[in-house]
């Protein structure tokens, strides 16, 4: 027998005449049991501050993301050499003018925090370094027997 109760829950939706009745033991096929519909959902995964993804590195910066270009000129590679013995307040200008080609300068230099255009320029160098050192890795391990 359906009780005035039933016909007004199953009139608002499955999943309320599901958790309206208490006399039906499990829900409908399709409609989740009371149990799953009262299941927190999972929070979404947040990107990584930094990742290198194929050539760029992808910063999260409270401007949003910034894509910045890995790949530099071999003349700027020579350059790097010249960063041994620098402090870090002289190394900073001397990546951003002498080897930071410009479409990977200027979004950082735009960025309104300065602090943050100071790690992203350090985190660049950084990856560009491994980035360096990978490929010669890859001319030193492949001899001629």
């Amino acid at each position: 027998m359906t009780t005035t109760q039933d016909t007004a829950a199953t009139a608002a939706g499955p999943v309320k005449a599901a958790t309206a009745s208490k006399k039906a033991a499990t829900a409908p096929k399709g409609v989740p049991t009371p149990k799953r519909a009262a299941a927190k959902p999972r929070a979404a995964g947040t990107k990584p501050r930094f990742a290198v993804v194929e050539h760029a590195l992808k910063c999260q910066t409270s401007e949003g993301e910034v894509s910045l270009d890995l790949r530099i000129p071999l003349d700027s590679f020579e350059k790097l050499a010249g960063l041994e013995g620098m402090s870090e307040r002289e190394s900073l200008p001397f990546i951003r003018k002498e080897i930071m080609p410009a479409d990977v300068r200027d979004p950082i230099m735009g960025l309104r925090d300065g602090a943050e255009s100071m790690e992203l320029i350090l985190k660049w160098i950084e990856a560009v370094g491994e980035r360096f050192d990978a490929s010669m890795g890859e001319l030193g391990g492949s001899s001629a027997s």
